[in-house]
Formats: C-alpha cells, structure tokens, sequence
C-alpha cells in the first residue's frame, strides 16, 4: 500500500521537464479533497463556498462513495453518494432521506486525457519529503478548464483547478481542489453498502443518474438541505 501526505504550505519549486507521460490514477484509491469555489456574475455578485470530501474509488469492483460537507454563507449541508456499476444503482443520502436512480453505461477508469498538454513539473515539499509532481491543462466539456497535477511516481492526485466561463450569462465560477492522505487501497468497503433500511419506494427512480430534469431536482433538494452531521438512518 502506498500512502502520501502532502505538505499544503511549504514547496520547493524546481523546473523538471522530462520523463513526463499522461497515466491513470490507481485502480483504487482513499483520499480526503478540501475545496474552495468561487462564483462570480453581473447580478448575483460573487459567492463563495467551502467544502471537504472522503472520496473511495474502487475501479477493480466498480464502485464509488463519496461522502460532501459543505459550507456556503453559514449553511451546511452533508450528503453521501454511492455509485454501485453491477447493480446499476446509485443512491443518494441527504438528512434523513435516500433517492435511489438508474446507473447505466461502464465505470471509467480516472486518468489524464489524452489531449492533455504537459504545462511544467516540479518538486512538491523539501528535502527527502519532496515529491516530483506532472501539471497537466485540459478542457472537461464546454467552457470548463482543468488544471490537475498528479505524482510522476504512482500518478496520485496532488491538486486542481476548475475554471467555468459561461458567455451567456457573462458568469465565471472557479473550483479549487486539494488532495490529502492519499491510500492505494479500499480499507473499508463497507463505504459502499446501501442504506438500511432501503430508500422509500417514493424516492427511488427509473431516470437515469445523469437525466438533466432528475439532476435539477436533487440539486434544488440538496439546496433546502440544512445538515450539518451525517444523518442516522
């Protein structure tokens, strides 16, 4: 198992421009993500949150859990997502309710695309401590911009930044992420075990996870949430 803990405020930078190659983060992994976002427009002003998450990606099996607490102008919210491939289910735990949605198509596996330019390297900490980092730049989808830095040795995922121009509405958001004990192993697989008892029958759909009028209406439920700890279902 390897194990990585980063220093967040002292680095040494150093410019190192070879050997670098596009990979694949691990098969599985456990990390703790810190973000911070940032949203500005001509009338909602600017907006900021912050939030962290336990994120469990398990590729060998096909699941993912990611549990989300969030802080926005004092209002905090918790929530738990399980994405379960082989039974095409995915399950959303907010307060004391569970939505249970259709999961379809294949788990993709999380690696830096191939269109991804190679932006610089550098050693992330001091000493023996530091650790040589790939930065990579890449559209997402639309006008969204990722800048992700991920370990040469291992391909473990350091930091990223989101950046979101939206022409329409003359908006900009920003999302910055950072990745901290980082593990190669699932120590705990029951992260991946469906609520018990099961969600309502009233609460669990046949859309698709990624239906727009089904994602609309769990953001807008996740917005009147007011949690603050984890629920006790």
């Amino acid at each position: 198992m390897k194990h990585l803990t980063l220093p967040v405020h002292v680095f040494a930078l150093f410019a190192v421009c070879y050997g670098q190659q596009h990979c694949c983060y691990p098969d599985q992994y456990d990390l703790r993500e810190s973000e911070t976002g940032w949203n500005y427009g001509p009338v909602g002003g600017v907006s900021s949150y912050r939030g962290s998450r336990h994120v469990v990606y398990d590729f060998v099996h096909k699941k993912l859990a990611i549990e989300e607490r969030t802080d926005s102008g004092g209002v905090r919210q918790y929530y738990k997502m399980i994405y379960d491939y082989p039974e095409g289910a995915h399950y959303l735990i907010m307060g004391t309710d569970c939505f249970k949605t259709k999961l379809t198509g294949d788990m993709k596996q999380h690696c830096i695309p191939g269109q991804a330019s190679h932006v610089g390297s550098y050693v992330y900490g001091a000493g023996d401590s530091g650790v040589l980092v790939d930065a990579f730049l890449f559209q997402v989808k639309g006008n969204v911009t990722s800048h992700r830095e991920v370990t040469r040795a291992g391909c473990l995922p350091v930091r990223e930044l989101h950046t979101h121009l939206e022409p329409d509405d003359k908006t900009i958001s920003m999302q910055s992420f950072t990745y901290e004990n980082v593990t190669t192993t699932v120590e705990d697989p029951s992260v991946f075990t469906p609520p018990v008892p099961p969600c309502p029958p009233r609460h669990q759909f046949t859309q698709d996870v990624q239906d727009p009028e089904l994602l609309q209406w769990i953001e807008k439920t996740k917005r009147e949430q007011r949690i603050s700890d984890p629920p006790r279902l």
